[in-house]
Protein backbone atom coordinates (compact mmCIF):
# COMPACT_ATOMS: atom_id res chain seq x y z
CA UNK A 1 0.00 0.00 0.00
CA UNK A 2 1.51 3.42 -1.19
CA UNK A 3 2.51 5.40 1.69
CA UNK A 4 1.48 3.08 4.26
CA UNK A 5 1.83 -0.30 5.81
CA UNK A 6 1.22 -3.79 4.67
CA UNK A 7 -0.90 -6.22 6.89
CA UNK A 8 1.44 -8.83 8.54
CA UNK A 9 0.40 -12.27 6.96
CA UNK A 10 -2.21 -14.69 8.77
CA UNK A 11 0.51 -17.74 7.98
CA UNK A 12 2.78 -17.49 11.03
CA UNK A 13 1.60 -20.40 12.65
CA UNK A 14 3.05 -23.75 12.83
CA UNK A 15 2.67 -25.95 9.81
CA UNK A 16 0.92 -28.17 12.11
CA UNK A 17 -1.55 -25.60 12.63
CA UNK A 18 -1.90 -24.14 9.04
CA UNK A 19 -2.93 -27.64 7.62
CA UNK A 20 -6.20 -27.40 9.77
CA UNK A 21 -7.14 -24.31 8.72
CA UNK A 22 -9.11 -23.48 5.47
CA UNK A 23 -8.55 -27.16 4.37
CA UNK A 24 -11.77 -26.67 1.65
CA UNK A 25 -10.23 -23.34 -0.55
CA UNK A 26 -6.48 -24.95 0.01
CA UNK A 27 -8.09 -28.00 -1.96
CA UNK A 28 -9.49 -26.36 -4.34
CA UNK A 29 -6.68 -24.44 -4.78
CA UNK A 30 -4.16 -27.33 -4.83
CA UNK A 31 -6.49 -29.12 -7.50
CA UNK A 32 -5.98 -26.11 -10.08
CA UNK A 33 -2.37 -26.28 -9.71
CA UNK A 34 -2.01 -30.10 -9.95
CA UNK A 35 -3.95 -29.66 -13.00
CA UNK A 36 -0.46 -27.87 -14.40
CA UNK A 37 2.10 -31.31 -14.03
CA UNK A 38 2.65 -32.55 -16.91
CA UNK A 39 3.49 -35.90 -17.41
CA UNK A 40 7.54 -36.69 -17.28
CA UNK A 41 8.15 -33.41 -15.12
CA UNK A 42 10.54 -33.00 -12.58
CA UNK A 43 8.00 -31.61 -9.88
CA UNK A 44 9.57 -29.44 -6.68
CA UNK A 45 6.53 -29.44 -4.23
CA UNK A 46 7.93 -26.81 -1.51
CA UNK A 47 6.71 -26.67 2.28
CA UNK A 48 3.18 -25.93 2.67
CA UNK A 49 -0.32 -26.64 3.37
CA UNK A 50 -1.64 -25.66 -0.01
CA UNK A 51 1.26 -27.37 -1.33
CA UNK A 52 -0.06 -30.44 0.72
CA UNK A 53 -3.31 -30.32 -1.16
CA UNK A 54 -1.56 -30.29 -4.66
CA UNK A 55 0.43 -33.23 -3.87
CA UNK A 56 -3.06 -34.94 -2.72
CA UNK A 57 -4.10 -34.24 -5.76
CA UNK A 58 -1.65 -35.09 -8.56
CA UNK A 59 -3.75 -36.93 -10.95
CA UNK A 60 -3.03 -40.91 -11.29
CA UNK A 61 -0.79 -42.09 -13.61
CA UNK A 62 1.09 -38.94 -14.04
CA UNK A 63 4.40 -40.36 -14.42
CA UNK A 64 6.43 -37.64 -12.77
CA UNK A 65 9.32 -36.88 -10.76
CA UNK A 66 8.57 -35.56 -7.86
CA UNK A 67 11.01 -33.73 -5.06
CA UNK A 68 10.31 -32.26 -1.66
CA UNK A 69 12.03 -31.47 1.52
CA UNK A 70 8.59 -31.86 3.70
CA UNK A 71 8.16 -35.04 5.20
CA UNK A 72 4.06 -34.73 5.83
CA UNK A 73 4.05 -34.48 1.06
CA UNK A 74 6.37 -37.03 1.01
CA UNK A 75 4.24 -39.57 3.04
CA UNK A 76 1.16 -38.33 0.88
CA UNK A 77 3.37 -39.59 -2.49
CA UNK A 78 5.36 -42.13 -0.77
CA UNK A 79 2.85 -44.99 -2.05
CA UNK A 80 2.13 -43.82 -5.03
CA UNK A 81 3.86 -46.26 -8.04
CA UNK A 82 3.16 -43.97 -10.72
CA UNK A 83 5.32 -41.26 -9.78
CA UNK A 84 8.76 -41.31 -8.63
CA UNK A 85 9.06 -39.45 -4.95
CA UNK A 86 12.71 -37.97 -4.24
CA UNK A 87 12.80 -36.92 -0.38
CA UNK A 88 15.22 -33.97 0.71
CA UNK A 89 16.86 -34.70 4.26
CA UNK A 90 17.78 -32.74 7.01
CA UNK A 91 16.93 -30.97 10.12
CA UNK A 92 12.90 -30.36 10.08
CA UNK A 93 11.65 -27.20 11.31
CA UNK A 94 8.54 -27.40 12.78
CA UNK A 95 7.30 -24.05 12.19
CA UNK A 96 8.20 -24.42 8.57
CA UNK A 97 7.12 -28.19 8.17
CA UNK A 98 10.51 -29.23 6.34
CA UNK A 99 14.25 -29.15 6.03
CA UNK A 100 15.38 -25.76 5.77
CA UNK A 101 19.13 -26.27 6.63
CA UNK A 102 22.40 -25.95 5.10
CA UNK A 103 22.36 -29.95 4.22
CA UNK A 104 18.85 -29.47 2.06
CA UNK A 105 20.08 -26.69 0.73
CA UNK A 106 23.38 -27.94 -0.77
CA UNK A 107 20.88 -30.89 -2.22
CA UNK A 108 18.63 -28.17 -3.96
CA UNK A 109 21.23 -26.43 -5.32
CA UNK A 110 22.04 -29.62 -7.45
CA UNK A 111 18.45 -30.09 -9.20
CA UNK A 112 17.12 -28.41 -12.12
CA UNK A 113 13.40 -28.72 -11.36
CA UNK A 114 10.78 -28.02 -14.36
CA UNK A 115 8.34 -27.00 -12.28
CA UNK A 116 8.61 -25.43 -8.43
CA UNK A 117 5.28 -25.29 -6.72
CA UNK A 118 6.73 -22.28 -3.85
CA UNK A 119 5.13 -22.17 -0.55
CA UNK A 120 4.59 -18.72 0.35
CA UNK A 121 3.67 -16.74 3.47
CA UNK A 122 2.96 -13.24 2.18
CA UNK A 123 2.68 -11.71 -1.42
CA UNK A 124 2.19 -8.02 -2.55
CA UNK A 125 2.75 -6.99 -6.38
CA UNK A 126 5.24 -4.31 -4.95
CA UNK A 127 7.36 -5.76 -2.17
CA UNK A 128 7.35 -9.23 -3.51
CA UNK A 129 7.01 -12.70 -1.66
CA UNK A 130 8.06 -13.03 1.84
CA UNK A 131 8.73 -15.66 4.46
CA UNK A 132 8.64 -15.96 8.51
CA UNK A 133 11.81 -17.69 8.79
CA UNK A 134 15.25 -16.49 7.28
CA UNK A 135 16.37 -20.44 6.74
CA UNK A 136 12.92 -20.66 4.74
CA UNK A 137 13.09 -17.37 2.44
CA UNK A 138 16.71 -18.16 1.55
CA UNK A 139 15.74 -22.40 0.81
CA UNK A 140 12.82 -20.29 -1.41
CA UNK A 141 14.82 -17.95 -3.28
CA UNK A 142 17.44 -20.96 -4.61
CA UNK A 143 14.64 -23.48 -5.34
CA UNK A 144 13.17 -20.35 -7.47
CA UNK A 145 17.17 -19.93 -9.06
CA UNK A 146 17.02 -23.70 -9.50
CA UNK A 147 13.59 -24.25 -11.18
CA UNK A 148 12.37 -23.60 -14.69
CA UNK A 149 8.91 -22.41 -14.12
CA UNK A 150 7.23 -21.49 -10.60
CA UNK A 151 3.66 -22.03 -9.31
CA UNK A 152 2.00 -20.19 -6.33
CA UNK A 153 -1.21 -21.14 -5.04
CA UNK A 154 -2.81 -18.23 -2.55
CA UNK A 155 -5.55 -17.51 -0.36
CA UNK A 156 -7.17 -14.33 -0.39
CA UNK A 157 -5.63 -13.50 3.02
CA UNK A 158 -1.80 -13.68 2.08
CA UNK A 159 -2.73 -10.94 -0.72
CA UNK A 160 -1.27 -7.99 -0.45
CA UNK A 161 0.43 -8.80 3.06
CA UNK A 162 3.70 -9.11 4.35
CA UNK A 163 6.15 -11.37 5.80
CA UNK A 164 9.56 -10.08 7.13
CA UNK A 165 11.93 -11.77 5.05
CA UNK A 166 12.50 -11.55 1.42
CA UNK A 167 12.29 -13.95 -1.07
CA UNK A 168 11.89 -12.53 -4.51
CA UNK A 169 9.62 -10.11 -6.74
CA UNK A 170 6.71 -11.44 -8.07
CA UNK A 171 8.25 -11.21 -11.56
CA UNK A 172 9.69 -14.91 -10.87
CA UNK A 173 6.22 -16.69 -10.49
CA UNK A 174 4.78 -18.19 -14.17
CA UNK A 175 1.68 -19.51 -12.68
CA UNK A 176 -0.42 -17.78 -9.57
CA UNK A 177 -3.40 -19.71 -8.85
CA UNK A 178 -6.30 -17.48 -6.53
CA UNK A 179 -9.56 -18.19 -5.38
CA UNK A 180 -12.39 -17.61 -7.60
CA UNK A 181 -13.66 -14.47 -5.17
CA UNK A 182 -10.19 -12.85 -4.84
CA UNK A 183 -10.71 -9.29 -5.17
CA UNK A 184 -9.84 -7.53 -8.15
CA UNK A 185 -7.56 -5.39 -6.89
CA UNK A 186 -5.42 -7.89 -5.30
CA UNK A 187 -3.94 -9.05 -8.28
CA UNK A 188 -4.38 -6.10 -10.68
Amino acid sequence: VYGGALAMSSASGSAQQRRTEAVDRKLALGKKMASIVRPGQLLFIDAGSTNLAAARSLPEGIGATVVTHDPVIASVLAGRTDLTLITIGGQVNPLVGAAVDGQALRVILNMRPDLLFLGLCAIDAQNGIGAFHSEDAQMKRALIEQSGSVAIGVLNEKLAASAPFYVSSVDAVADLVVEADVPTSLIS
